[in-house]
């Protein structure tokens, strides 16, 4: 398996067990704990606000 390669897992469940495993969440389950492992995500790696400015302006260049 790929991600047990990956990772070095010695084993590792089967797809029918994750299958069954996620089958049981709904989506508003999935919504709150998602939103739940992303502020514990950004929590670890201590990111600050970033705002990020796009400017379309072109500038042509011709020549060297």
């Amino acid at each position: 398996m790929l991600i047990q390669d990956i990772f070095g897992f010695r084993s590792m469940p089967s797809q029918s067990k994750y299958s069954r495993f996620f089958g049981k969440s709904t989506q508003a389950s999935n919504h709150t704990l998602f939103a739940q492992l992303q502020q514990w995500l950004f929590d670890q790696i201590n990111i600050v606000p970033v705002t990020v400015s796009i400017d379309s302006t072109v500038i042509t260049r011709e020549g060297k």
